[in-house]
């Protein structure tokens, strides 16, 4: 799993039915996540929504929270 600290992107990979890896990639907007802007880690038993992931992030361009 990789996630972007500069924007909303989470960028994971999976494996498919055919033991293949594919990339599932996660975008959004914090400020308007809504409830489908989730990350899910079924190998964990994981669902987070963006906003928990990004939580206090500080975008390093803005000094801002993202």
């Amino acid at each position: 799993m990789l996630i972007d600290r500069d924007r909303i992107l989470v960028e994971c990979y999976r494996h498919n039915e055919r033991d293949n890896w594919e990339l599932v990639t996660t975008t959004g907007d914090v400020a308007g996540a809504a409830a489908e802007d989730s990350l899910v880690l079924d190998s964990v038993g994981l669902e987070i929504a963006l906003p928990q992931v990004y939580e206090d992030v500080v975008s390093p361009d803005e000094d801002e929270a993202l």
